[in-house]
């Protein structure tokens, strides 16, 4: 191992061993930038706490869904159609 430039570090065995897989590293990733995002827009006077709230309040099912039947060609189609 190449210990050039870390001086005294090299010397020192009492730091401890870490072992991490590939999704143990992603995710600290993953909170790594979920935390410089709240720092972002925290510091642009943004409520994190209340805009966290309602994004986890959305339904993208409820959301999307027509209130009323569309009247589309197809629609209209069927509706000839069956007469």
């Amino acid at each position: 191992m190449d210990t050039e430039g870390f001086g005294d570090l090299a010397a020192v065995s009492e730091l401890p061993h870490v072992e991490r897989n590939l999704q143990e590293i992603q995710q600290a990733g993953r909170d790594a930038a979920d935390v410089k995002a709240s720092i972002l827009l925290g510091s642009r006077g943004l409520d994190i706490f209340h805009i966290s709230q309602r994004l986890e309040s959305l339904s993208a099912a409820t959301t999307f869904e027509p209130l009323e039947p569309s009247k589309t060609r197809t629609y209209r189609y069927h509706k000839l159609a069956a007469s």
